[in-house]
């Protein structure tokens, strides 16, 4: 949660400046990761893939929620928007917006999951390799 924190304060320092929309994104995706790190107490690798799924899928919400507030768009007007541009992007009609939006929030859930794996990967070599725990004691 820290880190979120930290990755936050530097956005509102960085040349882009004071944009509320990424900083409360970043806060709300670590938020979603410590959460899933609060599920268990010992680190697991699954609630490192749940944990990573979870924030990357952040974004999803977080476009209806920032696009209404910041913009005074209405829910139906950023559902337009978001099958629109998924439709072009998939190359569908978008008359098949639920596979659309389906398919959109797999691909954050598959990306955050493959991030939070690689996370775990990296957080136990690094720490092998300080030798502060073994492969076994891990899994």
């Amino acid at each position: 949660m820290l880190i979120g924190v930290v990755t936050a304060l530097l956005k509102l320092l960085s040349p882009a400046g004071g944009k509320i929309g990424p900083v409360v994104a970043i806060l709300m995706e670590s938020v979603m990761m410590e959460g899933a790190m609060l599920l268990v107490r010992a680190p697991r690798r699954w609630t490192f893939v749940l944990g990573g799924a979870l924030a990357v899928a952040w974004n999803f919400p977080h476009r209806f929620l920032m696009m209404g507030l910041m913009y005074g768009r209405n829910m139906g007007e950023v559902y337009r928007i978001l099958v629109e541009d998924g439709s072009q992007m998939l190359g569908l009609d978008a008359s098949f917006a639920v596979l659309i939006l389906m398919v959109l929030m797999g691909v954050r859930l598959i990306v955050g999951g493959i991030s939070g794996w690689s996370a775990w990967a990296l957080g136990g070599a690094v720490a092998r390799r300080l030798g502060q725990r073994t492969r076994a004691a891990t899994e």
